[in-house]
């Protein structure tokens, strides 16, 4: 059998030199210049699920791809360097229309130039509109935006200012096709700039059985007692309060059963309420809060239920969690919420508002193993198939090229 290997698999990148046949002289083949890639991002004091798939992305993509990330706000996360591996520059923004903002918009046109960054890569608002005007300004050869939720926090001004933004984009990435119909419609954008690019994640290691107990130790939570997990950012429009209703209704079907909820307690005063209520239902002893947690992936493992009953979402990362963990889902049917969750196959979905189903479909898997254990399997497979993080990166960098190329 020859060994010799075939001509037609030597590729560019392969061939660092090659020898001429007439000299012998050694010609150094060109290795391709890295893309400057800039991901512009409104702040990383909180990380909600549109941070944490920007620094997934930055984690993620091929050493084609240089990164680098710029934000407005000081007070970093103090996991962020953790979890980015990279520095992380501050251009310091409260406002955008005072005169502090002109010395921030050359700062930031300095670096987009000094550095010669070929992509800016925005994230939220301010990123968005402000930061995608300086860019364009700066002569970057693309400007690409992420939008992720369903407009929920806009106000009149933003409405009008991402109808003129979106067309300075040359690309607008939206995580769902939900987000995708929303954007095309309201920002009035040419529908074949936009496009979907649901988000990825990577498969999650299982714990060992004693590192399962060893969290419920921790969490003082019963042995084998069924846990409920919600996991989002203590935030009016993420269900928290019809949360706490469903529980009680479980809890009155299922007194053996406990409640999750890791999320950092970003609205104070909603959180007060919260625990207020978690009074009022008799619910202090088997709802626990756990504040902000960065690695959820062992919560994920522990619980036999994920819900989500947010009333707006654009693509909740959660729910992937969820899924790539093997966990059935009860969530509200919003936003792209349904393009993730395969309603009675992958889980269950329900009308926002309506606690009684939740309670209900909640309770339908704490009963049966079977079903449970079939959903879980099935979801697992969906994640691996339409959501992988490999697929994802391999759709961004596909973008990213496609945009350079300005096709």
């Amino acid at each position: 059998m020859s060994t010799q290997q075939p001509r037609d698999t030597m590729t560019p990148l392969m061939l660092q030199r090659s020898e001429d046949a007439g000299t012998g002289a050694s010609v150094c083949a060109s290795t391709p210049k890295q893309v400057h890639v800039l991901f512009l991002i409104d702040q990383l004091s909180a990380l909600g699920g549109g941070e944490r798939a920007m620094m997934q992305m930055v984690r993620s993509l091929s050493p084609r791809y240089r990164c680098s990330v710029a934000t407005f706000r000081g007070n970093l996360h103090p996991d962020v360097y953790r979890l980015l591996q990279i520095p992380v520059k501050v251009i310091a923004l409260s406002r955008t229309y005072t005169p502090h903002a002109m010395s921030s918009a050359f700062e930031l046109r300095s670096f987009i130039r000094d550095e010669e960054v070929d992509i800016v890569h925005t994230f939220f608002e301010t990123a968005d509109i402000w930061g995608g005007l300086v860019a364009k300004l700066s002569g970057t050869k693309v400007l690409i935006s992420s939008r992720r939720d369903m407009g929920h926090l806009r106000s009149a001004k933003h409405r009008l200012a991402y109808r003129l933004a979106g067309r300075m984009c040359d690309r607008v990435l939206t995580v769902s096709d939900a987000v995708r119909s929303l954007v095309v419609r309201k920002d009035r954008l040419d529908p074949s700039r936009v496009m979907t690019l649901y988000t990825g994640v990577a498969p999650v290691t299982k714990a060992s059985e004693e590192m399962n107990l060893e969290l419920r130790r921790s969490m003082d939570l019963p042995l084998g007692a069924p846990i409920v997990l919600k996991v989002a950012n203590i935030l009016s429009w993420k269900g928290h309060t019809e949360f706490l209703q469903a529980a009680a209704l479980v809890y009155a079907a299922h007194p053996d059963a406990h409640f999750v909820v890791a999320g950092a307690p970003s609205d104070s005063a909603l959180f007060s309420r919260l625990m207020q209520l978690r009074y009022m239902l008799g619910l202090d002893d088997c709802f626990h809060y756990l504040g902000d947690v960065i690695s959820t992936a062992p919560l994920y493992q522990l619980a036999s239920v994920i819900c989500l009953l947010s009333h707006t979402e654009g693509l909740p990362n959660v729910v992937l969690e969820a899924m790539s963990a093997g966990r059935p889902v009860v969530a509200t049917n919003v936003g792209g919420t349904g393009e993730l969750v395969v309603d009675g196959d992958t889980g269950f979905l329900v009308d926002a508002g309506d606690v009684k189903m939740a309670a209900n479909r909640i309770c339908a898997l704490l009963v049966s193993d079977r079903l449970a254990g079939e959903m879980s399997t099935a979801a697992l497979r969906r994640v691996k198939q339409h959501f992988s993080l490999h697929r994802m990166i391999t759709q961004l960098e596909g973008v990213y090229e496609s945009a350079l190329r300005g096709d």
